[in-house]
C-alpha cells in the first residue's frame, strides 16, 4: 500500500468527524482540552505498540502480511458498523479522567486504530506510523474546535469517512493477499 493511501487510511479509521460527534456540542474549551489530552494519551499508547510491532508479531509467530490481512478484516467490520450506527455522545468530559475515558478509550483508541498502527509499524516503519497517527490526531483536535458546522453535516462527514475506511481497508486486504 502506498504511503499516501496508508496515511489516508489512518485518518479515515480515526474518523475525526465521528470523534467530533462523540465529543458532543459541549463547551468548546472543554471539548478541545479533552481531545488534546486524549490525543496525547492515544499517541503514547499506539506508538508504543507500533514500536513493539516487530517483536510482538514475532512472539505470536505471525507474519506482518498475515497480520495486515487480519487488521484489514477488523477495520472493514468496524467501518461497516460505524457507517450503519449513529454515534452516541460520550458522558461528561468535565471530569479529570475524561482524557482517559471516554476520549482516549474507546473514542480514539479503538481496536481498528491499534491494529492498523501495529500493521503499519511492522510493514512501513514506526516513524511512518507515528507520522500517520499524529496527522490524524491533529485533524481530530481541529475538528473539536468551535466551527459553524451543524451536527447533520458532521454526521454526513462521519458516514462518508466510514465508507472510505471500508474501501481503503479492502485495498489493504488485497495488498496483504498479493504480498503472500
Amino acid at each position: 500500500m502506498s504511503t499516501v493511501a496508508s496515511l489516508l487510511l489512518v485518518v479515515v479509521v480515526m474518523n475525526p468527524a465521528r470523534v467530533r460527534l462523540r465529543l458532543g456540542s459541549r463547551s468548546s474549551a472543554v471539548r478541545v482540552k479533552a481531545a488534546r489530552e486524549g490525543a496525547l494519551l492515544t499517541c503514547a499508547c499506539v506508538i508504543g505498540l507500533a514500536a513493539a510491532s516487530g517483536p510482538l508479531l514475532d512472539a505470536f509467530e505471525v507474519a506482518p502480511e498475515t497480520f495486515q490481512i487480519a487488521a484489514a478484516m477488523v477495520i472493514i467490520a468496524a467501518g461497516i458498523v460505524t457507517f450503519a450506527l449513529p454515534p452516541r455522545r460520550s458522558e461528561s468530559l468535565a471530569s479529570a479522567r475524561a482524557a482517559f475515558v471516554p476520549v482516549a478509550y474507546p473514542i480514539l483508541l479503538s481496536p481498528a486504530v491499534v491494529l492498523l498502527t501495529i500493521s503499519i509499524g511492522s510493514t512501513q516503519g514506526v516513524l511512518f506510523a507515528f507520522g500517520c497517527l499524529v496527522t490524524s490526531l491533529v485533524l481530530v483536535i481541529g475538528a473539536a474546535r468551535p466551527q459553524r458546522i451543524g451536527p447533520g453535516m458532521w454526521a454526513a462527514a462521519a458516514r462518508l469517512t466510514s465508507a472510505a475506511s471500508v474501501v481503503l481497508s479492502v485495498a489493504l486486504l488485497i495488498d496483504g493477499l498479493r504480498t503472500i
